[in-house]
C-alpha cells in the first residue's frame, strides 16, 4: 500500500494533472478483475493464485529497476515523503524506488514459498 501512496504523493507534488479515466478508473478496473481472477484461482487451486501473484510481483520488480536505471538523476534527488517514517528514510528517490523493487521481490518469494504449503493444515 505504501508503494501506491508514495507514487501518488510524488505525482501530486509534481503538479501534473492526470486524466481520471486513464490514471484512476482504468487501473481500478484492472485491479478489480485481477483480484477476482486471483480469488477464483485460489478457490480452484491455491498454487495457481500464488503463481499469478509471483509473476505479477516479478514484473513489478523489473519495471521499478528499469525505471531507476532510466532515470540516473534520481540518485541525486532527495526522497521526501510524508510516509517516510512508516516506509523508510532514503538518501535519494532512486534508493526509495530500489527499496520498492526489493519489496516486490520479497512479495514474489513469499508467494513462491506459499505455493508449496498444503491447502489445508
Amino acid at each position: 500500500m505504501f508503494h501506491l501512496l508514495i507514487i501518488e504523493e510524488l505525482i501530486a507534488k509534481a503538479g501534473r494533472r492526470q486524466p481520471q479515466i486513464k490514471f484512476f478508473w482504468l487501473p481500478q478496473s484492472i485491479a478489480f478483475v485481477y483480484y477476482q481472477l486471483s480469488w477464483l484461482h485460489f478457490v480452484l487451486n491455491p498454487s495457481w493464485s500464488y503463481r499469478l501473484n509471483a509473476d505479477f510481483e516479478d514484473h513489478a520488480e523489473h519495471e521499478y529497476m528499469t525505471m531507476v536505471a532510466e532515470n540516473p538523476d534520481w540518485d541525486s534527488e532527495p526522497f521526501e515523503s510524508s510516509f517516510a517514517d512508516d516506509f523508510g528514510h532514503f538518501d535519494s528517490l532512486a534508493d526509495a524506488f530500489r527499496q520498492i523493487g526489493h519489496d516486490e521481490r520479497v512479495h514474489k518469494l513469499e508467494s513462491e514459498a506459499l505455493m508449496t504449503k498444503p491447502r489445508f493444515r
